[in-house]
This record gives structure tokens, C-alpha cells and sequence, in this order.
């Protein structure tokens, strides 16, 4: 799947911000959804409380 992906962002088909955004919409709805990432404890906290 990187690959693919990699190779719609080079093609210009998809825009590397909208890669980042959808990736940013993601993370936020795990952290906020109690879905398990694998994190350091200690430094997602600091971005979990960033982000409230």
C-alpha cells in the first residue's frame, strides 16, 4: 500500500498535504476513539493534552 501511495503522490494525483491530512484526521480520531496505538505512554499524553 505505500508504494501505491507513494506512487499517486509522485504521479500528482493525490497532493503530499492531502496525504498529511488525511493521516492527521486519522491519529486524531485514535486518539480520541480509546483505539490502542503503539505509543510511548509518557509522549502521547503530552500530544493527547496538546490537542484537547
Amino acid at each position: 500500500m505505500y508504494n501505491r501511495i507513494l506512487q499517486v503522490v509522485e504521479d500528482e494525483k493525490i497532493s503530499e498535504k492531502r496525504i498529511d491530512e488525511s493521516v492527521n484526521r486519522i491519529l486524531k480520531h485514535k486518539l480520541t476513539s480509546d483505539i490502542q496505538l503503539h505509543l510511548n505512554p509518557e509522549t502521547s499524553k503530552n500530544v493527547v493534552e496538546k490537542n484537547k
